[in-house]
């Protein structure tokens, strides 16, 4: 397996259970899965990385500029 989510939601908080690896050639697929997960009513992402074996630099990039752009909305 490389990379999985499994979504649950909760009133407007959004829940992304991971499973697998995030690595640089899935990087942007990583990317593609998160933004498609979360609506503009969603009102928080919580990244559950419990079953995750690995995890790359390039994985928080993208877990970085997804909270840039969630904190540059409320602003």
């Amino acid at each position: 397996m490389e990379l999985d989510i499994e979504w649950g939601r909760k009133g407007g908080i959004v829940i992304a259970m991971l499973a697998g690896r995030v690595s640089d050639d899935n990087a942007g697929l990583f990317e593609r899965m998160l933004k498609s997960g979360v609506g503009s009513s969603d009102q928080a992402l919580i990244l559950d990385f419990g079953q995750v074996t690995f995890f790359s630099s390039a994985g928080m990039k993208v877990v970085l500029t997804i909270a840039r752009r969630a904190t540059c909305k409320t602003h």
